[in-house]
């Protein structure tokens, strides 16, 4: 994947023969707020290139195994798409690869004084923190189609717009504990197997997003 994203600028550069059809455009999407800087490839070809990043940030509070977290959610990643337009038209295939950033960090937090760990409670004051972290793999193909020709005898502003999935695969979760002095080294030891236990049952709540959904929307500039 780190060929592609060499390969391709690269070749933006150096390709003598491709047209000089430029776009600018900025989105708003399932993945954040993108710019993007596209380039017509071959028009005889009707091929474009894009190289698109997108960043946003938010917090949030989510259940999860029957325990509330306070969420921060990191979105940071950066694409290299290559669009296909059938016939020349504005409607586009694309296909590419993503370096995905996107990470969250939780913080359990409790209403009632006591943490449900698997299947086990547990009192606040026995619970120093219950932290968490999430991330995936830092490479991601994508594929998708959408609106917007870079080559279009249209100059001037254009509407754009995408619908794909990112393939993100499995996360890598994590949860630590800090146990409280109150604790004997028996019961830190059984909490810190049921937070493993706990773990893992996050693991498997949060697979379900290793498909992911891409959903843009904005305007582009062609010049």
């Amino acid at each position: 994947m780190e060929k592609i994203y060499l390969v391709i600028p690269l070749f933006f550069l150096a390709n003598p023969v491709m047209a000089e059809d430029w776009s600018l455009s900025g989105k708003v999407s399932s993945l954040g707020y993108s710019l993007e800087l596209g380039h017509s490839i071959s028009r005889s070809n009707h091929l474009n290139g894009r190289v698109a990043t997108y960043l946003f940030s938010y917090s949030d509070t989510v259940t999860e195994s029957g325990i509330d977290y306070d969420a921060s959610v990191n979105l940071r990643s950066a694409g290299l798409l290559l669009d296909w337009h059938p016939g020349g038209s504005d409607f586009r295939f694309t296909v590419g690869g993503y370096y995905n950033g996107n990470e969250g960090d939780l913080e359990a937090r409790s209403v009632s004084g006591t943490y449900d760990i698997n299947g086990t409670l547990y009192n606040v004051s026995d619970v120093g923190s219950l932290r968490g972290d999430l991330a995936y793999g830092s490479s991601a193909p994508y594929l998708g189609i959408g609106w917007g020709n870079i080559a279009s005898a249209q100059r001037g502003w254009g509407m754009a717009w995408d619908l794909g999935v990112l393939y993100q695969g499995e996360p890598d979760v994590g949860l630590n504990v800090t146990c409280s002095p109150s604790l004997s080294s028996g019961q830190c030891a059984a909490l810190n197997s049921d937070v493993e236990a706990e773990s893992q049952a996050l693991r498997t709540d949060i697979e379900q997003n290793k498909w992911y959904p891409v959903l843009s929307l904005g305007v582009l500039y062609r010049f």
